[in-house]
């Protein structure tokens, strides 16, 4: 992808591969998926082999249980593949910025070119790199929720017509600040707001709450760059609390998201512990030969 002819300036941005860590850790939940499912697709078939009660047809359940649990482990692993193979590139000089898309959880990709001169705004907010409720604990945790969030910085070059985002892969990444220094020394119009515009691989935030987002009257403020973004983003946020007397918003898809995990844990809570208990009951009648 080659930018038309312009100054000698370039800045670009290639989003990197996931670290060890997290693929190691994703690997595991993996293993885990397959050694869960595998189990109880294989226990439940042995059992109506060898046992012609009622107590093998009782754990009949777990076949279709087991697919699934196979299913989900199949359908993570495909999402992560598909994003470490198609990584999103983008690049900027004094008079266009270019850029391709991919999102894993739209399995989709774009190629996009802005003028300059056509830009309105860029704005700079933060994205969920991960998020989970914590639903462990005791109750007056569970009832009242501990997020656990891991935060990135998301530059958004917003056209009368079009939106090009880019998700930087974390708050230290020095690509932040070149491209903040840049975007500034062009003259382009710099905001700032706290609101989360993405959750990546999930589809609880969408393009449509952006579009919204953005029709919507403006609560984002001016943003001159100054010491970097980790050293500017705390006074900033000061700024905008400041402007924005009535908080944060939040997205009605987020908003839903959340009701329906709750939803989910809930009933999840009263189907899963019950089947585990009969599960491991039958399992011990049956090895202390009672079947």
């Amino acid at each position: 992808m080659k930018l038309v002819k312009g100054s000698d300036r370039l800045v670009t941005y290639k989003e990197p591969k996931t670290d060890w860590f997290w693929r190691g850790a994703l690997y595991f939940s993996l293993l885990f998926f397959l050694v869960l499912g595998s189990s109880m697709i294989v226990f439940s078939l042995w059992l109506w082999k060898e046992v012609t009660t009622g107590w093998a047809l009782g754990l009949s359940w777990l076949v279709p249980l087991g697919i699934f649990v196979l299913w989900t482990g199949w359908k993570i692993w495909r999402q992560f593949e598909w994003k470490e193979k198609h990584l999103s590139f983008y690049e900027m000089n004094d008079q266009v910025v270019r850029g391709v898309t991919r999102r894993p959880e739209w399995d989709y990709g774009v190629t996009q070119e802005f003028a300059l001169k056509d830009i309105v705004e860029v704005t700079i907010a933060p994205y969920y790199i991960r998020r989970m409720v914590n639903a462990m604990g005791p109750e007056s945790i569970r009832r009242h929720g501990v997020i656990i969030e891991e935060l990135g910085p998301m530059l958004i070059f917003r056209t009368e017509k079009e939106r090009m985002e880019i998700l930087f892969d974390s708050l230290t990444n020095p690509k932040v600040d070149e491209w903040l220094r840049f975007v500034q020394e062009q003259g382009l119009p710099l905001t700032y707001t706290p609101y989360r515009m993405y959750w990546l691989g999930n589809k609880a935030i969408s393009p449509e709450d952006r579009d919204d987002y953005f029709k919507q009257p403006s609560d984002r403020i001016p943003y001159e760059v100054k010491g970097g973004w980790l050293k500017d983003e705390p006074a900033l946020y000061d700024e905008w609390s400041r402007v924005n007397a009535g908080g944060l918003r939040t997205s009605m898809s987020l908003k839903e998201f959340e009701v329906e995990e709750k939803k989910k844990r809930k009933w999840g809570r009263w189907i899963v512990i019950p089947l585990g208990v009969i599960f491991f009951i039958l399992l011990g009648l049956y090895m202390l030969g009672s079947v």
